[in-house]
């Protein structure tokens, strides 16, 4: 089964995930592979909707067997969580404005 890891704010906001196949890869290997994209400073390191900075990470298995066949709905939710973030970014920046 392909399982997700998630890492999470108190209130289970999403930061970054990623999905994996734990046959192939650690659960720590995967941890470690997204703590190094905030390096790189395309993601900010704590959560964007409540600002949260006490993130943990979650890995759950998925009702997916491969990770083809899961890519999909990932690929879905990425693009709906990314519509989401443009949302909350502009009411955040709107908010600042007035």
């Amino acid at each position: 089964m392909i399982h997700i890891c998630q890492y999470l704010c108190p209130q289970r906001h999403c930061t970054i995930g990623a999905a994996y196949e734990p046959a192939e890869v650690k659960a720590e290997k995967i941890e470690q592979d997204l703590l190094n994209v905030f390096k790189t400073g395309l993601v900010n390191p704590w959560c964007g909707i409540c600002g949260s900075r006490e993130l943990h990470f979650e890995h759950g298995e998925t009702r997916f067997t491969t990770i083809e066949e899961a890519q999909g709905s990932l690929r879905a939710m990425e693009a709906a969580n990314m519509a989401s973030r443009m949302m909350i970014d502009e009411v955040k920046k709107r908010a600042r404005n007035n």
